[in-house]
């Protein structure tokens, strides 16, 4: 049965690979540097048609934005031109050049370093290679005319939870990932800021200009690096963590609403995408447990 599904997943992928280069024969968008709502995505070299698709799909649902790319350092000569052909207007920046101050390097903390940063002067959007917009985003446009940050949520988290109770919640789960470890210490974190936690995802979320100091950030760092050491904060997931943790220090941050902005498969929805779904969040390999993610991407290529 693992071998089966290993091949089937192998299948999609191949099938999506073989498709994705319709992308590059889509009109190029022009990323307007003079807009007040910024996207940022962090891209890796073989994300890049993976990147232009979810870009391109949110500014087709939303509007103008400007965009900047982030290069994990993997991509080529060839990717910035293509990029820049099809982003006209992206500023492109490698991670190397992203100030971290006392917080961990790798693992995408470069991307949220960047942002919040970023936020100080305008709205930031931050969206990942493998999310596609299939649908209106009314709630997305609401958020930025409010200044107000928002990001995934799931059907059990659709609103803050109390600090002290979140951290009890998760030492009773007494589990091993990064996330709920972090999140057994939140009633000691040492940000006055934050009264709720906000638990979602970063994969899609967006930062109210003006509302985060990156100082916080690095206090937050700085509290579970003592707390849990280096090797463990350092981990793939904390970033997730502490994303959630700025979010929720804005006190109008928000979790969209579930089902119809959602991570693939968390938990399996059967209603069906169309007319019910503005945004999916197909992560990493996810997005080859089935054949949706090519069909929508196709889909949104053809808008395109």
């Amino acid at each position: 049965m693992r071998l089966q599904r290993r091949l089937r997943r192998d299948f999609y992928r191949w099938r999506f690979s073989r498709d994705e280069a319709f992308i590059v024969e889509t009109e190029p968008v022009f990323a307007n540097v003079e807009a007040g709502v910024v996207v940022v995505s962090q891209v890796h070299h073989a994300a890049v048609k993976a990147a232009l698709i979810a870009i391109k799909s949110f500014i087709y649902q939303f509007g103008q934005v400007k965009v900047e790319i982030l290069d994990d350092g993997s991509l080529t000569a060839d990717d910035y031109s293509t990029l820049k052909h099809h982003l006209q207007g992206v500023q492109i920046t490698p991670i190397a050049d992203v100030e971290l101050g006392r917080c961990p390097s790798g693992g995408t903390w470069e991307r949220l370093a960047y942002i919040i940063k970023r936020s100080q002067n305008a709205y930031v959007i931050q969206i990942d290679s493998d999310l596609l917009f299939i649908g209106p985003l009314p709630e997305i446009n609401n958020a930025v005319r409010a200044n107000q940050s928002f990001m995934i949520g799931g059907p059990m988290w659709t609103d803050g939870a109390d600090l002290a109770y979140m951290a009890k919640l998760a030492k009773r789960w007494g589990n091993s990932h990064i996330q709920p470890i972090c999140e057994a210490h939140l009633d000691q974190i040492p940000l006055d800021c934050v009264d709720r936690y906000l638990r979602g995802c970063s994969g899609f979320a967006g930062f109210a200009q003006g509302a985060f100091r990156f100082g916080d950030l690095q206090a937050l760092s700085e509290f579970y690096a003592q707390l849990l050491g280096d090797a463990v904060w350092q981990q793939w997931g904390s970033e997730q963590f502490a994303s959630n943790v700025m979010i929720s220090s804005d006190c109008g941050g928000m979790l969209l609403p579930w089902p119809k902005y959602q991570n693939y498969r968390f938990p399996v929805y059967e209603g069906g995408f169309s007319g019910r779904v503005s945004a999916v969040h197909f992560i990493g390999s996810d997005r080859f447990h089935t054949d949706d993610y090519r069909r929508f991407a196709n889909r949104v290529m053809r808008n395109l």
